[in-house]
C-alpha cells in the first residue's frame, strides 16, 4: 500500500471514530453544563437589583403576587405550592430609588392610584418611577407606596390590592429572594431503607431518596408506575443535603412501583420493589360526606390536605365547618366551601364508577356548585347536570366517571354531599348517613320538614327504595348513627302526619299540618267527643224544659 493510501485510510478511520463518538454523545442524554438553578432564600432585608417573590398568607395558605399586569385595579394571586416549582417569571426586581425602591415585574413597575382596587403597573410615564417604602419587622415586610400612602395587601385570599390601613387586608408580606447559582449535577441516587411492600388504603408511609453529592442543585422527581398510576400518590415534604423526603399515600387496591429520578440527570433513577395496596372500599354503597366526616370543628380553614373517610381518600382545599345557622337552609356543622376555590376531590378509584352526587341544600343556587369528573384524579372532562327537588340537588353524569371534583364558584354552605355509584346498593349505614346529612336538625324548622319536597318525602322515598333487609335493620339497630337517623326520620313523619313511618304509603300533607305537629290524635278525638256530649246535654235540657212548660 502506498504511503498516501495509508494516510488516507488513517484519516478515514479517525473521522469515523470521531463521528461515532459524537453520535453517541448526542444520543445519550446529558445535562447541559451551562444550566443554572434558582435558589430561594427567605429575605430579611432588600438588596437593590435582586429579584423577589412577593407572598402573603391567609388561613395557613400562602399566595404570591403574579408578575402579570393587574386587571381593573387588582393583582392576580397564585397559590404557593413549592418554591422549587414557582417560576422565576413571577418575581419582581427591587431597585433602590431615593428612600425606597421601585418594584418591577414582567408587566412593568407597580404603583398605587388609591385605596382599594387601585393596584396598577406601567412601563412608562411618571408612575414608572413610583417609589415604595419597604420596612421589615417581626418576620414580615410591609410595602408602602410613598406617593399614595397605601400598602400592598392580599385581599380576602382572592387578589392583591392597595389600602391606606394595614388592617384592611393581609399586609404582612414575605419576600423570597431568587438567586441564580451554577448547577452541581448528581452522580448517584439511592432509595432509603424500610419502604413497606404492603399498604392499606388510606394509610401513608415516609420514603426518602438520596442524591450524591450532598451539595447537588438537582432535586428528586417522584412517580408512581404501574397499570394504574392513580392508586397511590407521593408528595415531597422536604429536601435538604441531597435527601428528598416524601409521603407516600395508598389510595385504592392494586400494586405499583415507586420511582425516584434526578431532576436533570434523568439517567439517574431508582425503583422500589412492588408495593401492594389492599383493604379498599368496594365503592358501590352510597357515601355521604359531612363536616364531621372530615373531623372539622371550627370555621378556620385547615391547610390543603388529604382526608381518609371509610377507606377512601379525598383531597380538600378551602373547605371547613359552618359555625352559624342560616334560616332553614343550612345549620351549624354544614360544610363551608370558600368562594371561588373550595374543592372536594376524590382520590380513590372505587370499584364502581360514580353516577351522581346529591347535595343537601346549598346557601345559594346550584350554579354556585360545579361537579365534574373523568377517568383520572382531578379530571374534569365530564360535567354533571343538576336538577333540584326541594332541599336536594342531584348532579348526574351522562356516563359514569371514576373520579370527581366538586368546586364552589361562590361561598357555599352545603349540609352534605352523597356520592352514588353505578349499580350501587343501599346499606343501613348509608341510609342513616344520608338522613343525618339532611336539614334541618332543629325542631323549629318545621316548614322544611313537610310539603311535597320536604325532608319527610325525601327521606321516606329513600327509605322505601332501600332493600327490605335494610328497612328492617334501620328500625331495630342500636348503632348510634342509625339511632340518630331513625329519630330524625320518625320526627319528620310525625310532623307530616304520617302515623306509620315504616308503611309503604307516603301520606298527603301540606304546610297546614304544622299546627297539629305536637298534638296527640287521641286527645283531639276526646275533645270532639266531649264537645258532642255537651251539645247533646244542652239540647236535651232545652227540650225537657219546653215539655215542662207545655
Amino acid at each position: 500500500m502506498r504511503k498516501i493510501d495509508k494516510i488516507l485510510v488513517f484519516l478515514g478511520a479517525l473521522s469515523l471514530g470521531i463521528g461515532a463518538i459524537g453520535l453517541t454523545s448526542t444520543l445519550v442524554k446529558k445535562p447541559n453544563m451551562a444550566d443554572a438553578t434558582i435558589s430561594w432564600t427567605k429575605a430579611t432585608s432588600i438588596t437593590s437589583g435582586n429579584k423577589y417573590l412577593i407572598t402573603a398568607s391567609s388561613s395557613s395558605v400562602e399566595y404570591y403576587l403574579a408578575s402579570s399586569a393587574p386587571v381593573s385595579g387588582v393583582g392576580t394571586r397564585g397559590t404557593l405550592t413549592s418554591l422549587s416549582t414557582d417560576s422565576e417569571t413571577n418575581t419582581y426586581t427591587f431597585t433602590a430609588s431615593g428612600s425606597g425602591y421601585t418594584i418591577a415585574g414582567d408587566a412593568g413597575t407597580l404603583y398605587s392610584s388609591g385605596s382599594g382596587k387601585y393596584l396598577n403597573s406601567t412601563t412608562s410615564g411618571t408612575s414608572f418611577n413610583r417609589v415604595w417604602t419597604v420596612a421589615y419587622a417581626n418576620g414580615f415586610f410591609t410595602l408602602l407606596d410613598a406617593t399614595k400612602n397605601t400598602y400592598l395587601e392580599l385581599y380576602n385570599a382572592t387578589d392583591w390590592r392597595t389600602y391606606t390601613s394595614v388592617t384592611q387586608a393581609v399586609s404582612s408580606i414575605t419576600l423570597y429572594q431568587a438567586t441564580t447559582v451554577a448547577d452541581v449535577f448528581s452522580t448517584n441516587i439511592t432509595l432509603g431503607n424500610g419502604i413497606s411492600s404492603s399498604m392499606a388504603v388510606g394509610t401513608s408511609q415516609t420514603v426518602t431518596a438520596t442524591l450524591t453529592p450532598t451539595n447537588t442543585t438537582e432535586i428528586v422527581n417522584w412517580s408512581i408506575q404501574g397499570s394504574d398510576s392513580n392508586i397511590a400518590k407521593v408528595a415531597v415534604s422536604s429536601f435538604s443535603g441531597g435527601v428528598s423526603t416524601a409521603v407516600l399515600t395508598a389510595l385504592s387496591n392494586g400494586s405499583f412501583t415507586l420511582v425516584a429520578t434526578a431532576s436533570k440527570t434523568t439517567s439517574l433513577t431508582v425503583s422500589s420493589s412492588s408495593i401492594e395496596i389492599t383493604g379498599g372500599t368496594s365503592g358501590i354503597n352510597p357515601i355521604t360526606l359531612t363536616s364531621s366526616s372530615f373531623g372539622f370543628t371550627s370555621s378556620a380553614y385547615p391547610a390543603d390536605a388529604d382526608y381518609t373517610v371509610g377507606n377512601a381518600v379525598y383531597f380538600l382545599s378551602k373547605v371547613t365547618e359552618a359555625t352559624t345557622d342560616y334560616q332553614t337552609k343550612y345549620e351549624i356543622g354544614s360544610l363551608l366551601m370558600h368562594s371561588g376555590d373550595g374543592i372536594i376531590k376524590t382520590e380513590t378509584a372505587f370499584a364502581n364508577s360514580i353516577s351522581s352526587v346529591l347535595v343537601s341544600e346549598v346557601s345559594t343556587t346550584t350554579s354556585s356548585v360545579t361537579i365534574k369528573g373523568g377517568s383520572s384524579i382531578g379530571a374534569t372532562t365530564s360535567t354533571a347536570t343538576s336538577t333540584i327537588s326541594g332541599h336536594i340537588s342531584t348532579f348526574s353524569f351522562s356516563s359514569p366517571v371514576k373520579y370527581i371534583v366538586i368546586n364552589s364558584t361562590a361561598t357555599v354552605y352545603a349540609n352534605s354531599f352523597t356520592i352514588q355509584f353505578d349499580g350501587g346498593l343501599e346499606t343501613t349505614d348509608s341510609l342513616a348517613a344520608y338522613i343525618n346529612g339532611l336539614i334541618p336538625n332543629r325542631a323549629d324548622n318545621t316548614s322544611s320538614c313537610i310539603g311535597s319536597t320536604g325532608n319527610y318525602v325525601v327521606s321516606k322515598t329513600r327509605f322505601l327504595a332501600a332493600p327490605s333487609s335494610v328497612q328492617s335493620d334501620f328500625q331495630t339497630s342500636t348503632d348510634s348513627m342509625v339511632v340518630s337517623a331513625r329519630t330524625r326520620y320518625v320526627t319528620w313523619c310525625t310532623k307530616a302526619g304520617d302515623s306509620n313511618p315504616y308503611s309503604s304509603t307516603i301520606v298527603s300533607q301540606s304546610i297546614s299540618n304544622i299546627g297539629n305537629i305536637n298534638e296527640d290524635n287521641s286527645s283531639t278525638y276526646a275533645s270532639l267527643a266531649l264537645l258532642a256530649v255537651g251539645i247533646i246535654a244542652i239540647g236535651s235540657f232545652f227540650l225537657l224544659r219546653k215539655k215542662h212548660l207545655i
